[in-house]
C-alpha cells in the first residue's frame, strides 16, 4: 500500500461485478469482473480464463498489480496469450503477447501497461478462446458541477480524486490528501491535509449542532479541521465512514464499528464487521427517530436489537448496504443488494419489501430512490442496464441514447446520477427517478467519485470528477 500523505495512491477495496460480457464462467476476484468463453473452434479443447487482474487503478497510471491469465489444455506449458487493451490505454513493455509457464500462467507484470481514464476491458486470447477482464479506473482531475454556486475554486480545481456529497454538504479530497469542504450556503474551504484517497473515507454531517466533514487521514478520524477526541484513547485504525444527516457512523479495519449522534460522543456497536464499500447504514428518520445498520458475516444487524428480519430467512448473503440521506428525514430508505443480486428496500411507512433481482453486487452500483411518505425504492444496474425498481422501461433516457454499460450510480433520493464506463454521466432531478438528462461526457467512473449536493435537493447539485486526458 502506498500511503496517500506523499501524493500517492492506496490500494482501494475490492468490488464484485456481475456483468456477463462473454458466456463462460466467472471469477470473483479484487475490483473486476472476470468471464472467460471457450468457444466451439477452440483448438484442442483449450480453455483461457483470466485468475487474477491489478485492483482499481488510478488515470493514466500504470497498474500496481500483476494480470494473469491461465490456459488449460493438454499442453499449457509455452502457449502464446494475446493481450488486448481498450482504446487509450497503452503497453509500456512490449505489445500484448506473453508466453504461459509450466503451470499454463501468462503473466502481465505490474507496470507493464498504462490504463485510460475510465474503466476498461482487457481481453486475453488464446488458440481461439478468450477471456475478459473489466478493470475500474480512478480518474484525478476537476471536480465539476451542474451548480454554479457550488463550483470548486478555478485556482485549486485540479488533482482531485473523491467528492461525496451527503445532504446539503459537500467534501472533496486531492491526491495530494488536501481535503475541501462546502458547508450549506457556504464556499469551499480546505480543512486539512494528511486525508486517505481511499473511497468512502470521507462524508458531511448536517445536523444542526454540528455541520461538518467527517474524514479519516492515516486512520484518525477527524471531524472539521479537528481529530475527534475519543474518551477511551480509541481515535485509530478507522478506514471508511458513512452518514444521514446528523449521525454517523464509521468501521476500523480490525471489524470495530461505531456510532455517533449529533452533540453526543462515539460508541462502540459492534466487532468482525469487514471494511469494504457500502457496510454501513446509519438512518435518521423525523418520524422513527435513529436507527443504525450494518453487514457482519452477510447479515444485517440493527441497533434496535441484533440481526434484523428480512422476508422469510432471507437476511444472508447481503453484499451491500444503501442509506437515503435526506435533509429533512422524511422515511428515510435503505437499499440491500443480496449476493445472488435480490434487491431489498426498507422504509419505516413499509417496512422490507423485495422489489427487484439480478442486481449487480460491485460496489456503488445501487441507491435508494423516491422516498417520501409512500415508502422508498430502489436505483440498481442488471448487466449494464440501469433499472428503476427492477424495471428497465420505468428508466427514460434522453432520445436515441440506449439503457446499457452503466457502471455506477449515487443519490440520496428523488434526485440520482448514473455514469456509463465511457464516461458518459447522466442525471435526474424529479421524485421518481424516471427522466434522465444528460450531464457529461467526460466524467469519472470509479468509486466515490461523483455526488448530490446542492440546497435543498434542488436540481443543480450534480458534482463529478472530470478526469484530466492522459
Amino acid at each position: 500500500m502506498i500511503d496517500p500523505r506523499v501524493g500517492t495512491f492506496p490500494e482501494p477495496p475490492s468490488a464484485v461485478r456481475r456483468r456477463t460480457v462473454l458466456a463462460g464462467a466467472a471469477w470473483a476476484v479484487p475490483a473486476v469482473a472476470l468471464t472467460s468463453a471457450s468457444p466451439a473452434f477452440a483448438a484442442s479443447g483449450t480453455r483461457v480464463s483470466i485468475t487474477q487482474a491489478p485492483t482499481e487503478s488510478f488515470a493514466c497510471q500504470a497498474t500496481t498489480g500483476p494480470l494473469i491469465a491461465h490456459v488449460d489444455s493438454s499442453t499449457n506449458a509455452g502457449q502464446l496469450v494475446q493481450f488486448s487493451l481498450p482504446s487509450g490505454w497503452r503497453w509500456v513493455k512490449g505489445s500484448g503477447s506473453y508466453v504461459t509457464d509450466a503451470q499454463g500462467d501468462a503473466t502481465v507484470q505490474a507496470g507493464d501497461f498504462v490504463v485510460g481514464t475510465t474503466t476498461g476491458t482487457v481481453v486475453a486470447t488464446a488458440a481461439g478462446s478468450t477471456a475478459v477482464a473489466e478493470l475500474e479506473v480512478t480518474g484525478v482531475g476537476a471536480l465539476s458541477t451542474d451548480w454554479s454556486a457550488g463550483a470548486f475554486p478555478a485556482g485549486e480545481n485540479s488533482r482531485l480524486v473523491r467528492v461525496y456529497g451527503v445532504g446539503r454538504g459537500t467534501v472533496a479530497v486531492k491526491t495530494t490528501g488536501d481535503i475541501w469542504s462546502r458547508s450549506p450556503g457556504g464556499a469551499w474551504a480546505q480543512i486539512g491535509t494528511g486525508a486517505d484517497t481511499t473511497a468512502q473515507a470521507a462524508v458531511y454531517i448536517d445536523g444542526s449542532q454540528t455541520s461538518a466533514a467527517l474524514w479519516v487521514a492515516s486512520g484518525v478520524l477527524h471531524l472539521g479541521s479537528a481529530a475527534v477526541v475519543f474518551s477511551s484513547g480509541a481515535n485509530s485504525d478507522f478506514a471508511r465512514v458513512a452518514s444521514c444527516g446528523p449521525i454517523a457512523m464509521a468501521v476500523k479495519t480490525n471489524g470495530e464499528v461505531w456510532r455517533w449522534e449529533d452533540g453526543g460522543s462515539w460508541s462502540q456497536l459492534d466487532t468482525g464487521v469487514t471494511d469494504d464499500l457500502d457496510q454501513l447504514g446509519p438512518v435518521w428518520d423525523k418520524s422513527t427517530g435513529i436507527a443504525f445498520y450494518w453487514i457482519k458475516g452477510g447479515v444485517i444487524f440493527s441497533s434496535a436489537g441484533g440481526p434484523i428480519t428480512l422476508g422469510t430467512g432471507q437476511n444472508s448473503g447481503v453484499r451491500r448496504l444503501y442509506v437515503a440521506s435526506l435533509r429533512d428525514g422524511d422515511d428515510t430508505n435503505l437499499v440491500a443488494v443480496k449476493t445472488n443480486g435480490d434487491v431489498w428496500v426498507y422504509a419505516a411507512s413499509t417496512g422490507w419489501r423485495f422489489p427487484a433481482t439480478g442486481a449487480e453486487t460491485g460496489g456503488e452500483q445501487a441507491s435508494p430512490a423516491a422516498t417520501g411518505n409512500s415508502g422508498g425504492t430502489a436505483l440498481t444496474i442488471h448487466e449494464g442496464v440501469l433499472e428503476f425498481e427492477g424495471k428497465a422501461e420505468y428508466v427514460t433516457l434522453p432520445s436515441g441514447e440506449k439503457n446499457e454499460d452503466f457502471c455506477r450510480v449515487a443519490g440520496p433520493a428523488g434526485v440520482s446520477l448514473a455514469v456509463k464506463r465511457d464516461g458518459t454521466l447522466y442525471g435526474t432531478y424529479n421524485n421518481v427517478g424516471q427522466d434522465w438528462a444528460r450531464i457529461a461526457t467526460n466524467a469519472a467512473t470509479g468509486y466515490s467519485q461523483m455526488a448530490l449536493g446542492g440546497e435543498n435537493g434542488a436540481r443543480g447539485g450534480g458534482f463529478w470528477i472530470s478526469p484530466a486526458s492522459c
